[in-house]
Parts: C-alpha cells; sequence; structure tokens
C-alpha cells in the first residue's frame, strides 16, 4: 500500500470524498489516516454524520454520504478492491490489506481482524487500540473478546 498524505481525523478523510474529489477504494482512503498517534475521537468523527441514533458501523457513516458522493455504500468501495466475485463485508475488505508490525492505526487493527477475531464495530475496534476509550454510549454491550496486546518486539499476541 501507499500512503498519501496525512488526514488525522476519519471525518477529514471522509469529507475528501465528497468536496476535493472521489477517493476510489477503502484502501485509499485508510492510508490517508496514517498518523503519528492513535484516533481518539472517531466516535466524535461517525456521530457529526448522522441526525439521530448511533453510527456504529463504517457502513452506515458511507451510506450518510450517498447523496453527495459517487460511492453510495460501502459495497460499491469495496468491490473496487477486488478482481473477482464480491467481497460483502469490511472484515473480507480489510483482510486483504494485512500489515506487520505494531498496531498503531484504526487501518492496522481493522486489517488483524482475521488473526484476533471478529471486530463487529469500529468502537470495538478504536477499542482494541485506545482501551480508555468508556463502551457506555453502546446500547449492547460487546461478546467476550480476546484482547490484543503487543510484545516489546513488535509482535502481536493474544491476552
Amino acid at each position: 500500500m501507499q500512503t498519501v498524505g496525512l488526514i488525522h481525523t476519519l471525518e477529514q478523510c471522509l469529507n475528501r470524498m465528497q468536496t476535493v474529489g472521489l477517493i476510489h477504494t477503502l484502501e485509499q482512503c485508510l492510508n490517508r489516516m496514517q498518523t503519528v498517534g492513535l484516533i481518539h475521537s472517531l466516535e466524535q468523527c461517525l456521530n457529526r454524520m448522522q441526525t439521530v441514533g448511533l453510527i456504529h458501523t463504517l457502513e452506515q457513516c458511507l451510506n450518510r454520504m450517498q447523496t453527495v458522493g459517487l460511492i453510495h455504500t460501502l459495497e460499491q468501495c469495496l468491490n473496487r478492491m477486488q478482481t473477482v466475485g464480491l467481497i460483502h463485508t469490511l472484515e473480507q475488505c480489510l483482510n486483504r490489506m494485512q500489515t506487520v508490525g505494531l498496531i498503531h492505526t484504526l487501518e492496522q487493527c481493522l486489517n488483524r481482524m482475521q488473526t484476533v477475531g471478529l471486530i463487529h464495530t469500529l468502537e470495538w475496534c478504536l477499542w482494541m487500540i485506545h482501551p480508555a476509550v468508556p463502551f457506555s454510549y453502546i446500547s449492547v454491550q460487546p461478546k467476550p473478546f480476546h484482547r490484543a496486546s503487543v510484545q516489546s518486539d513488535g509482535d502481536l499476541i493474544l491476552a
């Protein structure tokens, strides 16, 4: 994958899809999120793109953009990233972008879903990066899940 610039929040990344130009793949969009720090405001970014209730998934977030962008659904975005067949889930899509090393970014966290188990929401993925994020705003608590930790040598292990 190639990193193209530094967009520090998901909101900035998604905004580029509707105000500056089309980002043709989710991979390209997520690559722009590689920063030197953690993503602390993902929930706030997602909430800004909705009218009522909680947006639990990126799919819901992207679907909010259907009136102002060319990628109307996450499925359309994911389908641009594959050669044959259909990519039905975000997990399938992001598993195509496997990385190694520490989990410093949302992209890397999502890429490792197959390794550490199924992550049903981006909030849960964010918690994997930054456990201090509260879950009080989630109506249904996540199912028991193996926490991932990083050894000093950079290897991902399961707690």
